[in-house]
């Protein structure tokens, strides 16, 4: 969990509250619904590099302030993104709100090391901001952070989205990745990857030991992975998951919460949630179907 949560600024507001989050010590992803009937001012430094996406409602009024500088007025709208960087001070005014939305934050540390490793040591990367704007694939990134929040996914899917996040952001600015050949992971190095990830199972597997494992860096290793497998490292791990699950329910000794502890999971919903994914029913409705083969 984190140090302290990236989500503290919405807080501090009555008219705020979290649907669902996910909270690391260096990024942090949530749903957020913002109701108030009057006018509202939130004034701060950004802390850490901040995306958020309007996923419905909106706003009577909106005023956006970098320092003195007024940099948007009018309204919010469904589908209407912002993009800062970290230490950006920003005042907002907002009249008569009703809206949700998907924010995403990551520290500037984390995000340089994931630019690095994308990008090689010597780029430029900071980041423009956007004021209340559209962008396609920003927006599919915003989609799928919710869906993600939504099924409860474990910490790799985050770490997934983390990496995803810095490389769409930085190439929307002219960046392009150190080299353009993605190479697949030598046979070697992809069993020591399913060793790890067997071994694991039970545990909270993250990217940054699964790269190293395979003796690369998160960003490559994730596109090596793909190249090898067809499958991103959480998909995979996702996989691994249910069908050992799926082992341990043909047997019948072992309750389904014993069972959803034992490939890493927290909590049932979760489970559920992966194991619907995979096999389009949920664990108790293919142990009754296993039962009765």
């Amino acid at each position: 969990m984190a140090e302290k949560s990236h989500l503290e600024i919405e807080c501090h507001s009555s008219s705020t509250s979290r649907q669902a989050c996910y909270i690391d010590k260096s990024f942090s992803c949530a749903v957020i619904n913002l109701n108030n009937k009057d006018e509202e001012e939130f004034s701060y430094t950004l802390k850490a590099h901040r995306f958020c996406f309007n996923i419905s409602g909106r706003t009577k009024k909106t005023e956006i302030f970098h320092g003195r500088h007024q940099t948007f007025k009018g309204a919010d709208v469904p589908e209407m993104l912002t993009l800062l960087p970290a230490n950006l001070e920003r005042r907002s005014i907002l009249t008569n709100t009703d809206m949700g939305f998907v924010r995403f934050e990551i520290c500037n540390t984390h995000f340089r090391k994931l630019a690095e490793s994308i990008f090689g040591p010597k780029g430029s990367f900071s980041i423009k901001p956007i004021d209340n704007g559209r962008n396609s694939r920003l927006r599919q990134l915003a989609l799928e952070m919710k869906q993600r929040l939504a099924a409860e996914a474990d910490p790799l899917c985050f770490e997934l989205l983390a990496a995803q996040f810095t490389h769409t952001v930085l190439t929307m600015n002219g960046l392009r990745a150190k080299s353009q050949s993605v190479w697949g992971l030598d046979v070697r190095a992809l069993m020591r990857v399913r060793d790890y990830v067997d071994a694991h199972l039970r545990e909270t597997i993250r990217l940054e030991p699964l790269a190293a494992v395979a003796g690369l860096g998160p960003a490559p290793f994730i596109r090596a992975f793909r190249t090898s497998t067809g499958r991103t490292p959480h998909q995979f791990v996702t996989q691994a998951r249910i069908s050992r699950a799926k082992e341990f329910i043909d047997v019948g000794d072992r309750s389904l919460s014993e069972i959803a502890m034992a490939v890493g999971y927290t909590t049932p919903s979760q489970f559920s949630s992966a194991f619907r994914s995979q096999t389009g029913m949920t664990p108790s409705a293919y142990r009754r179907a296993s039962n009765a083969g």
